[in-house]
């Protein structure tokens, strides 16, 4: 999947179908380097908001174990699960 047919999976608990056949529940989110560079990473929806804490209070240690790279390439299939309300969000 390209970002663009992706986003609307962004920070929401989905279920995933990777190229591998294997079907994962979690989060997956993108992040901007000051390079403009997109980066997406995947976390379980409790990570997820453990992360959210976690950078709220600039513990970049925490996240790193939070957070695990993610190639959207290699997602061929999304369902969003449930709508979540997250208090926490990252700055833009």
């Amino acid at each position: 999947m390209t970002t663009n047919e992706f986003s609307i999976f962004f920070e929401k608990p989905c279920r995933f179908k990777l190229k591998s056949g294997k079907v994962v529940y979690g989060v997956i989110w993108e992040e901007r380097l000051p390079s403009g560079e997109r980066q997406h990473f995947f976390s379980s929806p409790g990570d997820y908001h453990s992360y959210l804490v976690a950078y709220a209070m600039h513990d970049m240690a925490a996240c790193q174990n939070l957070r695990h790279h993610v190639r959207l390439s290699e997602v061929i299939g999304a369902e969003v699960l449930e709508e979540e309300v997250v208090i926490l969000s990252r700055p833009a």
